[in-house]
């Protein structure tokens, strides 16, 4: 007889009354699986497969469709959420001022020099904020333009706020009609002084990496009334080679 019973006590020194049981085939075979020791080494563990029926419920996964529910709704819920802090809204300008009071005009023949300031606003409905980076001031009077002007530069207007610029600019009036402004502007009646003036401001600049433009047109009426000298300094501006009496320079504060 070929085959004999051993039997292990624990693996530990203690005595347990847990036995490995098994019969060797033969005198000189042992298990393949575990060597003769009645299991299988852990470092052993990754070389062998083990066979598990259909039937067995780990084979079910449970609340699939649950899963992949929730998993499409956070993933739907988290682009509505870039969509509506990403998405470029409008940028509005307005002009602040019905009235405009120059602080230098001059009445010369057949010329009407004016200097002033005015301002406008920035309105940003974005989430993110604005760099602008160049203004162009257009002035015109009864559909003739007078001047034109861009000057660049660097600003930002933070998200969700309204961001007031200021510029300053000097245009003249030339042509066949100056004689009648001439006339209305050196009248004692404060009420014919004004000329109306269209101001044409556009604004170019960039938007979380995209650019932009945006424009007003305001109709403001300015006082042509004359003035000696001018009753405010003219700003600081950064040195630029003199140009003729007609150009229109431009400063901004942002």
């Amino acid at each position: 007889d070929y085959s004999h019973e051993h039997v292990y006590g624990s693996v530990n020194s203690t005595p347990s009354t847990e036995h490995f049981c098994y019969e060797e085939i033969s005198q000189n075979l042992q298990c393949p699986t575990c060597k003769g020791i009645g299991r299988i080494p852990k470092d052993s563990r990754d070389e062998y497969m083990a066979l598990i029926p259909l039937s067995d419920k780990r084979l079910t996964p449970k609340r699939t469709t649950l899963k992949v529910a929730v998993a499409v709704l956070v993933v739907v819920l988290f682009c509505l959420v870039l969509t509506f802090f990403f998405v470029p809204r409008s940028i509005h300008l307005r002009a602040n001022a019905d009235t405009i009071e120059p602080f230098f005009v001059s009445l010369r023949h057949k010329e009407i020099e004016i200097h002033l300031k005015n301002n406008f606003s920035i309105s940003n409905a974005n989430f993110v904020s604005l760099n602008v980076e160049d203004i162009r001031v257009n002035v015109s009077l009864d559909s003739h333009q007078l001047q034109s002007h861009s000057r660049v530069g660097s600003g930002r207007v933070a998200a969700k706020s309204t961001q007031e610029v200021t510029y300053y600019t000097n245009f003249t009036v030339t042509g066949d009609l100056v004689e009648g402004y001439q006339i209305l502007c050196e009248m004692p009646q404060t009420y014919v002084h004004n000329l109306f003036v269209i101001f044409h401001v556009s604004i170019r600049g960039t938007r979380l990496g995209q650019s932009f433009e945006a424009t007003v047109t305001s109709h403001q009426d300015v006082n042509c009334y004359p003035t000696a000298v001018p009753t405010t300094p003219a700003p600081p501006t950064t040195p630029t080679t003199p140009s003729a009496p007609s150009t229109t320079s431009v400063s901004r504060r942002l």
